[in-house]
């Protein structure tokens, strides 16, 4: 109770030195590996000395409350190391260790546990303030009429095993000393392959938490394949996969298209396929086009389309030229900027309108393509028309397969047109939406798993909230869907002027090679990025009727809101159970879209139902009660196996004594005393149980009976199977295990 009371009195001191405590272990951490970023915690109190002070006071009781129970009651060795070795591998992982004397103390503990634990000298008297000590302290009377006292517990042979193990515990500390490395330098070289998989690992708990770990799917290289809804965070190693030379031309971001998603089924994209997707002509077949070569096409059908535009002087003229070099990246995907004018031979046209192909690592590729920026769209919508070569045709596909929403969600995209607003143009369409999404929706890279059996798009819009790029750029395209505007799903990567700054550098190198034309960033020089599965990104296409597909970006911008994951000391163990991640503050419980029309849903921050780390806790806690009935149940059927063994090799006093052993205990429930297997006591309480009538004792008297054997000459067999070197014929062992099953 005073715990508790001093707990919640300062709770704020207690929340901010947690906080501290974890931001203090995240920068050592991130200091130890060379992390870019690291998770950052909100203190809201900034004194550390007091508030760490606070916590590691409330911590400690905490653990040492734990600990007294776990020594005194039962000298329980797990408990004890559970408690105090987990904590130390925080600093050990990393090199620091623990002093000299604080590890001999510590080991003193597991020692001293351990053989106070296995000497059965840990039972103590309990104080009853004036009456009879009970459980640890038997008193009975025997059949000699001898008051008997039974004690567990010797404090001379306590002591001495305690010194034993201090002795122990100095003499394995000084060895350990010497066993382990002593600098944090050290532990960063020979380091094994499982050591550098665990620290690959510590990393993603570094920069995103231990919701990171959660994931129910691992995006390879920073690109999923159009999965949905399975990763709790975006873990980025930010290890580098690309390296792509150019010449920059905009301020804008330069999309790297890898995947294509267009059947949405609610927890993925599937790219176009025979079942879905546009499928153009085949060999053989009527048609403009055939096989690869209408593929490509349709393809190159935006850069023709921008091509006449530029000859029209309606567009100024410009070209390009871009080297990918796949470092890092997943070999099953190409990475390709838009409007290529020249498709490369190893690229691959698929007979669905869509670019393959095998990207080894190590190998590059170049490829031509008009730049675009954001100031063409307004003039694409407007004059765009495309070549007549079977563009009608193209068009038509187009609308039948990418304007698909799946019926159980149709209604509830259709709900939102009201608070969105509807526009007859399509750019203002499009920022309907954007504007939609920055006014109610926030950008998080650990917004927690979608849970299972809920749609990505509609739990992201209804609950949610909060998303990275895959959330922003899938509720988009299904929205402009629904208003009836063909869109589909991209992943790949982004380059941005920020990447470019960083990690970019120039390239003596002709400029002229890369790029002609006017350029926004004045006369650039040709420049060498690296691009990491940080920059890895989804966003939509739209159509434009007669020009093609066109990148548009739905993600909002990333806020700091001042919220963390794990936001307080007290809190922190039921958002590991909110799927959601769980900001637990009021007001990201309810979000207005601007019109006082509350759109949102109240906040569940208990979805145990579904979370992940729950049902692996549950499991957990489940195995770990299940554990002790094993064992008692595998130690029952042993002895049981051991002593039908035993009987049939004719090794009679094992059997004997296990169905002895059972009824002393029968006997002990029956007269609610403590278990007594002196043979004499016992066979007392069993003339007791035949003389008195109150008692049911009808099937011990007529074994009795039928074996035409007195008490007596049982309990003198008895002795003389179980005491005596004379040993007992296989009839005799027969009647003194029928007799004790007799006894109930």
């Amino acid at each position: 109770m005073i715990f508790t009371y001093g707990l919640l009195s300062l709770r704020s001191y207690a929340n901010s030195g947690y906080q501290a405590l974890l931001n203090i272990i995240s920068k050592t951490y991130s200091d130890h590996y060379l992390l870019s970023s690291f998770r950052e915690y909100t203190e809201i109190i900034s004194d550390r000395y007091v508030t760490l002070t606070t916590v590691s006071i409330f911590i400690g009781v905490f653990l040492v409350l734990l600990l007294n129970v776990g020594i005194f009651n039962d000298k329980f060795f797990f408990t004890t190391f559970n408690l105090t070795f987990w904590p130390l591998q925080l600093g050990i992982f990393i090199g620091r260790y623990p002093s000299y004397f604080s590890l001999a103390l510590l080991f003193f503990a597991y020692f001293g546990v351990y053989f106070v634990r296995h000497s059965g000298q840990f039972y103590f008297v309990q104080p009853t303030f004036g009456k009879k000590p009970r459980e640890y302290v038997f008193d009975y009377d025997d059949a000699n009429g001898c008051h008997m006292v039974h004690h567990k517990s010797n404090a001379r042979t306590m002591f001495a095993l305690c010194v034993f193990a201090l002795t122990v515990s100095l003499i394995f500390s000084i060895f350990c000393s010497f066993a382990v490395t002593t600098s944090e330098e050290e532990s960063m070289t020979n380091k094994s392959s499982f050591k550098a998989s665990l620290d690959e690992n510590v990393k993603i708990i570094t920069q995103t938490g231990i919701a990171g770990m959660f994931n129910r799917y691992q995006a390879k290289g920073g690109i999923s394949g159009g999965k949905l809804g399975g990763v709790r965070s975006v873990a980025p190693d930010y290890e580098t996969d690309l390296k792509v030379t150019f010449v920059p031309y905009s301020f804008e971001t330069l999309y790297l298209h890898a995947f294509t998603g267009q059947q949405y089924t609610g927890s993925r994209w599937n790219p176009p396929s025979a079942s879905t997707g546009y499928k153009v002509n085949m060999p053989g077949s009527v048609g403009p086009a055939s096989g690869s070569e209408a593929a490509a096409d349709r393809i190159l059908s935006e850069s023709r389309t921008l091509q006449k535009l530029m000859d029209n002087g309606i567009i100024e003229k410009s070209s390009a030229r871009m080297t990918v070099e796949n470092l890092d990246a997943d070999t099953s995907y190409i990475y390709v900027p838009y409007f290529l004018s020249h498709i490369p031979d190893k690229v691959l046209t698929g007979q669905y309108s869509t670019l393959s192909g095998f990207f080894a690592t190590g190998t590059e590729e170049t490829y031509e393509f008009i730049p675009y920026h954001s100031d063409l769209e307004p003039i694409l919508l407007k004059e765009a028309s495309g070549d007549d070569n079977g563009f009608a045709e193209y068009e038509e596909e187009i609308y039948d397969n990418y304007l698909q929403i799946p019926d159980n969600i149709r209604d509830e995209l259709m709900s939102y047109h009201d608070k969105i607003g509807t526009s007859d143009d399509q750019g203002t369409q499009i920022k309907l939406i954007y504007d939609y999404f920055l006014k109610n929706y926030t950008y998080d890279m650990a917004p927690g798993a979608t849970p299972m059996g809920q749609d990505f798009v509609t739990y992201f819009m209804r609950e949610q909230k909060r998303g990275y790029c895959a959330h922003f750029a899938s509720a988009g395209v299904m929205l402009l869907r629904s208003y009836g505007i063909p869109a589909r799903y991209a992943e790949g990567y982004v380059i941005t002027t920020g990447g470019i700054a960083e990690t970019g550098s120039n390239l003596d190198a002709d400029a002229s090679y890369y790029y002609m034309g006017s350029n926004q960033l004045g006369n650039s020089s040709v420049v060498t990025t690296e691009v990491t599965d940080g920059d890895a990104h989804a966003w939509a296409e739209v159509y434009i009727n007669g020009f093609g597909w066109f990148p548009v970006e739905f993600t909002v911008p990333a806020v700091d809101d001042g919220r963390t994951s794990y936001g307080d000391f007290l809190s922190a163990l039921s958002r590991l159970f909110a799927p959601s991640g769980g900001v637990a503050d009021e007001d990201a419980n309810n979000a207005s879209d601007g019109s006082g029309d509350d759109t949102s849903t109240e906040h569940k921050a208990w979805r145990l139902k579904s979370s992940p780390v729950f049902i692996i806790f549950v499991s957990v806690l489940f195995i770990l009660i299940l554990i002790p009935l094993f064992v008692r149940s595998f130690r029952i059927c042993s002895k049981y196996a051991d002593q039908r063994r035993r009987y049939r090799a004719g090794d009679y006093p094992v059997p004997v004594a296990y169905r002895y052993g059972i009824a002393a205990k029968k006997l002990a429930r029956s007269y609610k005393q403590p278990v007594i297997y002196t043979v004499n006591d016992n066979f007392a309480l069993i003339e007791d149980l035949l003389s008195d009538p109150d008692r049911k004792n009808k099937r011990l008297k007529s074994f009795l009976k039928a074996a035409g054997i007195s008490l007596n000459d049982i309990r003198l067999l008895t002795l003389t199977c179980l005491y005596s070197e004379k040993k007992i014929s296989r009839s005799e062992a027969d009647l003194l295990i029928r007799f004790f099953k007799s006894i109930r």
